[in-house]
């Protein structure tokens, strides 16, 4: 399916909710829609990410940090595994 660029920024546009001068007034200031958050932000608060169209993630780093804060279930201490030297060597309990 092929579509013009028009087309495209119409359609973004509907999906945010927003106008089509609003959105293009926002994308030529430099601003990015953040699909978690659902508000405009600079570009410099988006991470990198090479295959969107825009070069940044569709998320703001603040919206990640707080969706990880939420969602962040620590591992019981039962189930943790256990840290040392690699199988073989010698610790420093075992030199008794």
């Amino acid at each position: 399916m092929t579509q013009t660029k028009e087309g495209a920024v119409k359609i973004a546009a509907k999906k945010i909710g927003v106008s089509v001068d609003r959105y293009k007034i926002n994308i030529q200031k430099g601003l990015l829609w953040c699909t978690g958050c659902r508000a405009w932000h600079e570009k410099d608060e988006f991470n990198f990410d090479k295959s969107r169209w825009s070069g940044r993630a569709q998320s703001c780093k603040y919206y990640i940090k707080t969706e990880y804060k939420r969602t962040f279930k620590p591992i019981p201490p039962e189930k943790q595994k256990r840290r040392g030297p690699l199988p073989g060597r010698e610790r420093p309990e075992d030199k008794k």
